[in-house]
Parts: C-alpha cells; structure tokens; sequence
C-alpha cells in the first residue's frame, strides 16, 4: 500500500513513519509531507520514503505530496498526525505565537478540497480513488468526553488543552462529513515509551487478517464513548503508531472512532 503521512515532522508522525516503513507483511511505500523548517532524521535513504516540505495548509504542498511517489499513482490512505503547535511540549502550554488555534480543522479543508479535486479529475480519465483517511484525533471528543474523570474534563475546560480539543472536535466533523471511509483514533494522555512488540510470523499475520489487525494488538481498542477506559489512562506514542497503520491495512474499525489506551 502506498500512505500518505500529513505532518510527518511531529513526535506521532515520525513514528507512523518509521512504523509503515518497517512492515514488510504487507510493505509499504510513504510519502511524508514536512514542514520546511523541520529536521526529518527517520529513514532519509530508504527507497520507498518520499518527502515533500510544506504544509498542509497550502493546497499546492498537499498537491505535489498526493502526486509526489514513484512507486504509487495515488495514496491508498492519507494518515494525518497534525497537532497544534505549544510554546513548549507541555500540554498546559499557550499557543506557538505562529499559530492558529484551528490549525488542524483549516489543514483538513486544504487536504480534502485538494483530494475532491484530485478525484474529479481521476473520473474525468474514468478511473475511481478513494483514499482512507486515520486521524490522530484524542480522547475526550464526541461521545468519548463523558470517559474522562472529573478532573480531566475541567482541565479540557479551563486550561490551554481546550483549545486542542475543539479543533480536534471540529476535525472529526469534517472528517465524517467527507463521504470518504476513515478511522478516527481517540487516545488518551500519550506518553513515550518502549516501542510495541515485534509482527508475530506471516502465517499469524493470515489468521489475524479476517479479525482484526495484522500484527496483533499493540493497544486495547474500546468503544467510541471510552467506556471502561478506567480512571488514568495513558497510549505510547509508538503504541498508536502501530495502531494507525494497523488501521490503514485493514477494515475492522473502520467508520468508527475508538478510545485507544495501553494494554
């Protein structure tokens, strides 16, 4: 499959990268859209990586990054690991004076325009693209709000997070609006951590294909309102990683979005 990542340059996009690039049942080509003044370490000479600099808020990036890979005509999913810009890497931390604080709901407009675009053109040459859409979006949006405790519900209110959570909010109803399959990824506070465990053996990958993911569960999946999410529940970032592209390779939770935590 070929993916699409949208803000490859922050901690979670890295990661999802690094992830998609590493499988080899199936493999996978990238396309990794980074902002121009972002370092990009991971995976500079692998072949199947291709970056494009800019931002997803500018429709002539998210054009060249959708047309930008030899080995692929077009994405077969678009994952998008935006997340708004702090001042620092505390979540109680104002806004990055550069930024907007719907940031990621505006970078979504650009994306889907651009992608309505695209298919219009793709039927005018009678050829159909559908891209798959897996947003790292966040526990606490929609029907999951009520999962949180007591304390982290007045934090989401009154401190700088609220702001993160309504634009991630608004993203999820363009992402529904769109007419496109998605998967909506709700993940409690991340933290950093080990990386999840190895892809079991190509045979359990088979099995595992008809039911869920290929690799086996890295994070525990519950419903889209949280419940039984417990009282302090955290994700590793690597952990949703895996989950993510995990979505992208199969269907199982597709249409849906589920609280993801750690196992």
């Amino acid at each position: 499959m070929h993916i699409l990542v949208i803000g490859a340059s922050g901690r979670n996009g890295q990661l999802v990268v690094a992830e998609a690039l590493a499988r080899e049942h199936p493999a996978h080509t990238v396309t990794a859209l980074v902002r121009r003044t972002s370092p990009f370490p991971h995976h500079h000479h692998d072949e199947r990586l291709t970056v494009v600099r800019g931002t997803p808020l500018d429709a002539t990036a998210v054009h060249e990054a959708l047309h930008a890979s030899p080995a692929a005509p077009l994405p077969d999913a678009i994952v998008i690991a935006l997340s708004q810009r702090r001042a620092s890497d505390s979540p109680f931390a104002r806004m990055s004076p550069d930024a907007s604080p719907t940031l990621m709901a505006d970078a979504l407009r650009t994306i889907l325009r651009v992608v309505q675009q695209t298919q219009q053109q793709q039927q005018q040459q009678q050829q159909q693209w559908r891209p798959k859409l897996v947003v790292n979006s966040s526990q606490g949006v929609g029907d999951s709000w009520a999962s949180m405790t007591a304390p982290v519900r007045w934090l989401f209110r009154w401190s700088n997070m609220r702001i993160a959570l309504r634009d991630h909010a608004e993203v999820d109803g363009l992402v529904r609006s769109s007419g496109l399959d998605f998967v909506l990824a709700r993940p409690p506070r991340l933290v950093d951590g080990p990386p999840p465990p190895p892809p079991p053996p190509p045979r359990e990958q088979q099995q595992r294909h008809e039911h869920g993911p290929r690799h086996g569960p890295r994070l525990t999946v519950l419903p889209d309102n949280g419940e039984g999410c417990g009282w302090n529940p955290t994700a590793t970032r690597a952990g949703l990683a895996a989950w993510m592209v995990d979505a992208v390779e199969v269907s199982t939770w597709d249409g849906r979005a589920p609280v993801v935590i750690d196992t």
